[in-house]
């Protein structure tokens, strides 16, 4: 994961996960959504069966993108930094 806003067109890491769990059709669109993203990839899928979520790196510009177009359906957030105490 990068330290910076990566303003630069560099990934950074966004966790995706579904505002419903009833629902996984949208996660499974996103998916197939990343394909179609030159440097996108999913880093870790995680979570239980009724809520997964993914780890996956994206540019700034290409996050933007999928949140206007999944946003209703997912949270589309950047993956926090975590600091030794």
């Amino acid at each position: 994961m990068t330290d910076s806003f990566a303003k630069d067109g560099s990934s950074d890491e966004f966790i995706v996960a579904g505002r419903s769990t009833s629902d996984t059709s949208h996660l499974t669109a996103f998916e197939d959504a990343l394909k179609d993203i030159s440097g996108a990839a999913i880093v870790a899928r995680g979570g239980r069966p009724d809520q997964p979520h993914l780890v996956v790196n994206l540019t700034p510009q290409d996050a933007e993108h999928l949140k206007s177009r999944f946003g209703t359906a997912l949270i589309i957030e950047r993956n926090a930094k975590l600091s030794p105490f």
